[in-house]
């Protein structure tokens, strides 16, 4: 049996890749926060909450925020137009 003490270090140590991590700067207005979740929410292609960050961090004055939302808007017409083409039936005079 191990008797070691139970350790947790409190507020646990979230790496900047995970939203809580950026979550309490972000409540307060910071700018560089809200860009942060914005980027973190896009690359797990969550992108309305992408979209919301990078909207709020484009209010507080980020510079890179109008930037970030060309890009999502940019990734998610390619996406969409993708996922169109892979639902593309064409007509049965086409098939050989």
């Amino acid at each position: 049996e191990n008797d070691a003490p139970i350790t947790t270090s409190y507020p646990p140590n979230w790496p900047k890749t995970h939203p809580i991590y950026w979550l309490e700067k972000a409540e307060q207005g910071d700018a560089e926060a809200l860009l942060q979740l914005g980027i973190v929410y896009h690359r797990n292609a969550e992108n309305t909450k992408a979209k919301y960050w990078y909207t709020k961090a484009l209010v507080a004055g980020h510079k890179d925020a109008q930037e970030r939302l060309n890009v999502l808007k940019l990734t998610t017409n390619i996406s969409n137009s993708v996922q169109k083409q892979a639902n593309y039936n064409p007509p049965d005079y086409l098939n050989f």
